[in-house]
């Protein structure tokens, strides 16, 4: 659903204040973390922890990420390893 954030200042200031909500600092953490490791194929528990290891709370991150797949701001993808077990992970959607 849409919760009226402003995606579009995310990250382009880079400690931008206009950034009020302990939510939307998560988010753009979680977008940050995405956008220097996301070929690393993060897992939903690694980028809690990368936002915890920020000073976001982890129920705000789980929060935060549920909220932004939903928007598609971020991609949920799943693979599969060499046992047979899927494996789901995060990355920015192309357009982004």
């Amino acid at each position: 659903g849409e919760c009226g954030w402003e995606y579009a200042s995310i990250g382009s200031a880079g400690n931008d204040t206009s950034l009020k909500t302990a939510g939307e600092r998560t988010a753009a953490a979680v977008i940050a973390y995405l956008r220097q490791y996301g070929s690393t194929q993060p897992t939903l528990k690694t980028l809690v922890e990368a936002a915890v290891e920020k000073g976001h709370a982890e129920k705000t991150a789980y929060r935060v990420i549920k909220e932004m797949t939903a928007d598609g701001v971020i991609k949920r993808d799943e693979k599969q390893t060499f046992t047979g077990k899927t494996i789901e992970f995060y990355s920015i959607p192309e357009e982004f």
